[in-house]
């Protein structure tokens, strides 16, 4: 999650982390996340996107890493296709994440729809 090889050798104020993904929506059913992978269990994630029309569509509030390799996952439906910037904070506990640890957002075009 920042420069370094497995994203977390650095940490910015409060060892919070933040990064922003842009991501392009399709219009029509989707569900959207954030996926943790070989996160400590001792830290806390919180995500956030806006809609179309700037309001938010998914809201993650601070919340515990409660497995590993933790979905949240929310459905939306959009009107038409927009380019969304999700904002992903994850907040560091006691242990430090390993070299394959990532936290990242998730986007889900149900198979039905992709025809």
């Amino acid at each position: 999650m920042s420069e370094t090889d497995n994203g977390f050798a650095r940490f910015p104020k409060d060892n919070v982390y933040e990064r922003h993904y842009e991501l392009d929506m399709p219009a029509g059913r989707v569900e959207v996340g954030v996926r943790c992978q070989n996160i400590p269990t001792d830290g806390f994630i919180e995500a956030r996107m806006p809609g179309l029309s700037g309001e938010t569509a998914f809201d993650v509030p601070k919340m515990p890493v409660h497995h590993a390799n933790m979905l949240v996952i929310h459905p939306l439906t959009f009107p038409e296709p927009f380019r969304a910037t999700m904002t992903i904070r994850y907040y560091l506990g006691s242990q430090v994440p390993g070299q394959s640890a990532s936290v990242t957002p998730v986007v889900i075009i149900p198979f039905e729809d992709l025809r």
